[in-house]
């Protein structure tokens, strides 16, 4: 899983899949899209 941060309002959000280069990708909670600079994968097992 991929972990992303939102840059309009901040939220932390997870993702299955990374986005492909230059693919916007949008926010659960504000619904803005943006394009991810960076993706931090995580594994769900470890919170």
């Amino acid at each position: 899983m991929i972990r992303l941060i939102c840059p309009h309002c901040g939220v932390a959000f997870l993702r299955l899949a990374p986005a492909d280069d230059g693919e916007a990708v949008v926010c659960p909670h504000c619904r803005r899209s943006f394009v991810p600079e960076e993706e931090e994968w995580v594994d769900p097992e470890d919170d």
